[in-house]
C-alpha cells in the first residue's frame, strides 16, 4: 500500500503539491491511502497502524522528521515532495527546483531511492531520528516558536529569532557521540 504523508500545517506549497500527487496517482492507477495528522505523533501512530510499503510525504523537514522512525525501523522507501517553509532536507537531497510530477516519476516509476545517513538522537523525551537537521538551544527554541505561526515561508525563521531573542538564556547539554562524551556546554553562547 502507499501511503501519502499530508502534513496540514506545512507552509510552503501544500496545496499545489497535492493536487499534483492526486493527479499523478489517478494518472497510473496508484491506489493510496491519506495519513494526515496536526502532530508528529499522531502521524507515526497513524503510519503503525496502516504499515504503508511506500510513502509520498508533502511538508517540509517537520514532516520528514515525523515519518522517518516508521521508514528506519520498516525499510520503507519516502519519496519527499517539498512543500514546508523551510525544506532543508530537500535542498540537501537535491529535490528544491524539481517538479512534483518528476519527483513522482523517479520514485514511484522508476524506484530511484537513496540510501541517506541518518542521526539517532536519544533525549529525555525519547529517541528521534534525523536526516541531517537537529536543533538545540536558541535555534530549538525559535523553530518551536515559528510552529505556531500560522503565516509560512522562510521569512518567519527571522521573525521568530527577534522575537525570541530577548526572552533567551542559555542552555546546558552535553553531546555523546557513539557512546564517547563529545562536549559539555555550559554558560551563555558568545
Amino acid at each position: 500500500m502507499l501511503g501519502l504523508v499530508v502534513n496540514p500545517n506545512a507552509g510552503g506549497k501544500l496545496a499545489k503539491s497535492y493536487f499534483a500527487a492526486k493527479d499523478f496517482f489517478a494518472e497510473h492507477n496508484m491506489e493510496h491511502t491519506l495519513i494526515s495528522a496536526d502532530s508528529p505523533e499522531a502521524c507515526l501512530d497513524q503510519l503503525n497502524q496502516l504499515k504503508p510499503d511506500k510513502i509520498v510525504a508533502l511538508g517540509g523537514d517537520g514532516t520528514l522528521h515525523s515519518l522517518t522512525q516508521f521508514a528506519v525501523e520498516n525499510s520503507t522507501p519516502v519519496v519527499l515532495i517539498p512543500a514546508g517553509s523551510g525544506n532543508d532536507s530537500a535542498r540537501k537531497l537535491g529535490l528544491s527546483g524539481k517538479a512534483p510530477r518528476q519527483i513522482l516519476k523517479e520514485g514511484l516509476q522508476e524506484e530511484r531511492f537513496e540510501q541517506i545517513d541518518l542521526m539517532k538522537v536519544s533525549v529525555s523525551g525519547g529517541v528521534h531520528y534525523s536526516t541531517g537537521t537537529i536543533s538545540a538551544g536558541l535555534d530549538a527554541f525559535v523553530n518551536q516558536r515559528t510552529n505556531n505561526y500560522r503565516f509560512g515561508g522562510f521569512l518567519k525563521y527571522p521573525i521568530g529569532l527577534l522575537r525570541e531573542l530577548p526572552s533567551f538564556s542559555a542552555v546546558d547539554y552535553k553531546l555523546t557521540v557513539d557512546g564517547k562524551q563529545r562536549f559539555l556546554v555550559r554558560g551563555p553562547i558568545v
